[in-house]
């Protein structure tokens, strides 16, 4: 007797596709988005910064004053770095994706949505390493060992440190030989930011095998932070930001962060500055929409609470020419890593990696 069983009816069954797509990369951007940011203005990212080593004086009852001191004022200048990605989509495929009940049934956003995350990426794999190259303008990676932000010497944002020691960043390096992170090697450079500026960082980054043997650090059982405030907003392991506590100061973890570094930041002497759109290019129409590339989920407004004083980074989706049954757009962001007081953070480089 002929039987229907289920490999023979399965070819001509309905297949059904769960609705989301399961991404399978990791394009988290936790540096990026715990950095501040502010709009800026202007031909290139500018600030003036203040260095002196006066003390004042004792004066004698009636004394002639004869005496006078001054600080000096520089003017520090970076110039600006474009930042995006950009897709293209046909006719055919949009067409065809609209009846979908995936999330490609609104293929244009699902696309642009891929192009954000590219986009945050490179951003924050920058904020590390990047050259700070012309022709593009890259940015001016935190791991840069000459005229990076967070370097000793050179000349960063047009200012010679040779010429004006007190805008030396703090780097403890070991010579490249790798050695054990340990509490006296972070309290250490902790006092060199205090000597420095008279600041205390605000939190940390690192990989996450180094975020492992910080929770291993001897002197103390560490805390795995459940809660964390950031310019008075609150971040949870559910929102992706893994704290551990050092000296009471979060260290996070990054995937971007370079092998073997460890940052500590002053959360008010480190930011990213971009550009805002002229409002004139949005009447014009060609600029179609923004979006946030990053942010605190506050300021990307994805936890329904109130925004507060922050601000998310923002990048502009552009229509581009399209001769055929095509359509393409670029996302773009203009902006600058804007590190205003070098010497109120520090890195350590040279930390051992351990596999277990």
């Amino acid at each position: 007797m002929a039987t229907t069983d289920a490999a023979t009816l399965n070819p001509a069954l309905e297949q059904f596709i769960r609705e989301s797509v399961v991404k399978q990369y990791n394009r988290s951007i936790v540096s990026t988005n715990l950095i501040a940011k502010q709009a800026g203005m202007g031909k290139n990212l500018a600030w003036d910064v203040s260095v002196g080593t006066g003390t004042g004086q004792v004066f004698d009852d009636g004394q002639v004053v004869s005496t006078f001191t001054v600080d000096t004022e520089v003017l520090a200048t970076m110039a600006w770095a474009e930042y995006g990605d950009a897709f293209k989509i046909t006719g055919l495929a949009e067409d065809a994706a609209q009846f979908s009940k995936t999330q490609l049934g609104n293929l244009w956003m699902y696309k642009m949505m891929q192009a954000r995350e590219r986009a945050g990426k490179l951003i924050n794999d920058d904020l590390w390493t990047g050259s700070g190259t012309t022709g593009p303008q890259t940015l001016f990676g935190l791991t840069m060992s000459s005229n990076g932000p967070l370097s000793a010497s050179g000349t960063y944002a047009n200012i010679d440190r040779s010429t004006y020691a007190q805008f030396q960043g703090i780097t403890l390096a070991n010579g490249g030989i790798p050695r054990p992170v340990s509490l006296s090697l972070i309290e250490y450079g902790f006092e060199q930011v205090f000597n420095a500026s008279g600041k205390i960082p605000t939190y940390g980054i690192t990989t996450s095998n180094i975020w492992r043997l910080l929770c291993e650090l001897a002197g103390g059982e560490r805390r795995i932070m459940q809660e964390v405030y950031v310019r008075g907003q609150k971040l949870n392991i559910a929102l992706g930001f893994n704290a551990v506590e050092i000296n009471g100061v979060p260290v996070f973890k990054d995937i971007s962060v370079a092998s073997g570094y460890l940052g500590f930041f002053s959360d008010d002497s480190i930011m990213f500055e971009y550009l805002p759109t002229n409002p004139a290019r949005v009447a014009r129409g060609k600029v179609m929409a923004t979006v946030p590339v990053a942010g605190l989920p506050q300021e990307q407004d994805m936890t329904g609470q109130p925004a507060g004083s922050g601000q998310p980074l923002i990048a502009n989706v552009i229509a581009l020419p399209s001769q055929g049954n095509f359509e393409s757009w670029m996302l773009d962001v203009t902006l600058g890593l804007k590190v205003t007081r070098p010497n109120a953070h520090f890195l350590i480089k040279d930390i051992a990696f351990r596999a277990e």
